[in-house]
């Protein structure tokens, strides 16, 4: 009888101490533990990337590059972008790695919907990141709501207002 208290009672304090153990570690880094650091801004935090993001779609090397550089830390060097109004409205060439980051994390949440025969002439938006490496990854639009993929097309939902941003950039130059 002595043996069968000595193991569970062996059991329970094996218990005790891996549930201490784990618990306290991920109790650590829930949100408001006690040693949680002071809330970040914004700038320079990259948003959670919705599953049915652009980054994702039809992902390519280089999209997966620019997703492992930003995970890394390794901002773009530089991101340049166009809200095309029929040729009236300048590209802009960010280099502000802030800036960069709120761009990519716009252009995350933007989703890619069904294919389309859908096409618009005279509106030709784009997004391009260039990497530490030299390695250019963009995207290019007809409209804010068509993603073109060489010469298929696709209902794109700016769900992170990128192109508001683009054009506030415009505007800085205007």
């Amino acid at each position: 009888m002595k043996r069968i208290w000595f193991g569970v009672g062996y059991l329970v304090t094996s218990l005790l101490i891996v549930f201490l153990v784990v618990g306290r570690g991920r109790w650590y880094m829930v949100e408001g533990g006690p040693n949680d650091p002071e809330p970040k801004q914004n700038v320079g935090v990259f948003v959670s990337t919705p599953d049915d993001s652009i980054l994702f779609f039809m992902a390519n090397g280089e999209s997966m590059q620019l997703m492992r550089d930003m995970a890394d830390g390794r901002i773009p060097v530089s991101c340049n972008v166009l809200y095309d109004a029929m040729g009236s409205r300048p590209e802009v060439t960010v280099t502000d790695p802030d800036t960069i980051i709120e761009l990519y994390n716009r252009l995350a949440q933007m989703t890619v919907g069904n294919m389309t025969t859908m096409s618009v002439t005279d509106a030709y938006h784009h997004i391009y990141f260039t990497l530490e490496d030299g390695t250019v990854v963009g995207w290019h639009f007809e409209t804010e709501a068509l993603l073109c993929m060489g010469s298929t097309n696709y209902e794109a939902y700016d769900n992170g207002n990128l192109w508001g941003l683009v054009q506030e950039l415009q505007e800085q130059q205007l």
